[in-house]
């Protein structure tokens, strides 16, 4: 049986201004035997688990993490073990770590056997000029 997906927010793309020092943070809720891989645009992993627990990643934290281009991707992949689920949540917070909108929050449940799952969100740049991350 596949993984079934019950989205609260999942808007189309997250607009990221870097002038405003804005980052996304990306926090994962994993309930059960749940093995997860977070990779960036250029498939570089950005978190990974395995069993319950909650993981925290801030994104960019350098210049050097972002990618040339202004539309790219991250990616999650999900692996669930008979019950239990993962909980994705992406926002666009500001400097202080104020929650500007939520991109992104998904809930990911299995029920029975072994069952995976690929998941993206589409990031845009809409200011490229970077302050200092």
């Amino acid at each position: 049986m596949p993984i079934v997906v019950a989205c609260n927010v999942k808007l189309p793309v997250a607009e990221l201004n870097l002038a405003l020092e804005q980052r996304m943070h990306h926090r994962i809720t994993a309930i059960g035997e749940v093995m997860y891989k977070m990779r960036d645009h250029e498939l570089t992993p950005m978190l990974s688990g395995s069993g319950a627990g909650v993981a925290h990643r801030a994104w960019p934290m350098s210049p050097t993490d972002v990618p040339k281009k202004n539309i790219f991707v991250h990616g999650i992949g999900i692996r669930i073990f008979g019950i239990g689920s993962l909980r994705w949540e992406v926002e666009v917070q500001d400097v202080e770590g104020v929650v500007l909108r939520i991109v992104k929050d998904c809930t990911y449940t299995n029920d029975i056997g072994t069952a995976t799952r690929l998941d993206l969100v589409e990031i845009v740049i809409v200011n490229d000029e970077m302050a200092t991350i």
